[in-house]
Formats: C-alpha cells, structure tokens, sequence
C-alpha cells in the first residue's frame, strides 16, 4: 500500500494502533488531531475498521462512503469487512482467496509426488477486490462457509 500511494504522489503514513480497542482509538484519534489533512484509512486489519470508522465519525470527519470526508478501507474477506462496505462504511477490502491458500498446495504437493510436477512462479491467490458492487455475492459465500451463527458473531458493526 505504501508503495503504491508514494507511486500516486500521495502522502503516506504508517501508524501502529495495536489490537486493544480504547488504546487503538486513542491512538488514531491522537493521529487524527494532529494530521486534519488525513483523508484515507486503510487498515491492515478487518476488525479495526470499525476502529478507525468510530473515531472518524466521533471526529465529525464523514467516514462513510461518498464524495467528502474521510475515507476507510481494509483487508480480508471476513464478515467485518464485508459488512463495513454492505453498509457504506468501507470503500473497498479485499480477498486473498483463503480458500486457495489451502486447496492450492495440498494439489501441487499431490502432483509433484505422483508425477513429479512443480509449480514453475508464484500461484496468485487473490488479490479480488470488494467493493460494493461485490459484497453482496461475498457475504452469501462466505457465510456458506462460516454458518450465519459465526458470521453474525464476527460482524462487529
């Protein structure tokens, strides 16, 4: 991401929140007060989206998904991510292809022992990008995978 936004001519800060809410809130906020030119988020993880959204909002700084304010993205499939970019909340996140991270290897592994065949670069997984244009097919995939019970308990929205 760093690299990509430098490439863009886009300012970019690192910044570690850690994974205790109150102090990764304070944290953000603190940066937030400091930088009032920030204008995007992106966290490195799905569950501190609704972190960074919380603070934003509390700042009055229009996090959710329109042409003002501040904007959020972030990683992973989960149902956090999915959820914060069904309600607006997220710009975008994205799949790695978990799925294929298991399914993949456990192949080739098969046929390198049986016909002594070997992957010839990088087997790219993901990135799939989820905006809202793709939330919706994402949340009935990986709720079959994760069983409503379990998705409903990991959406922290």
């Amino acid at each position: 991401m760093k690299d990509a936004m430098e490439a863009a001519g886009a300012q970019f800060d690192e910044l570690f929140i850690g994974a205790e809410p109150a102090t990764a809130r304070n944290t953000l906020q603190s940066f937030l007060q400091a930088n009032t030119d920030t204008n995007y988020i992106f966290t490195v993880a799905g569950w501190s989206a609704p972190w960074a959204w919380g603070v934003a909002n509390d700042m009055g700084l229009s996090p959710d998904v329109d042409d003002e304010g501040m904007t959020i993205l972030t990683v992973d499939e989960g149902p956090v991510s999915i959820e914060g970019v069904r309600e607006g909340h997220v710009l975008a996140t994205n799949s790695q292809g978990f799925w294929l991270q298991g399914y993949a290897p456990m192949e080739w592994l098969y046929w390198n022992k049986r016909f002594g065949y070997a992957p010839q670069s990088d087997i790219l997984t993901g990135p799939n990008i989820i905006d809202s244009e793709k939330a919706d097919q994402w949340a009935d995939l990986v709720r079959s995978v994760f069983g409503d019970q379990a998705y409903e308990q990991q959406n922290t929205w």
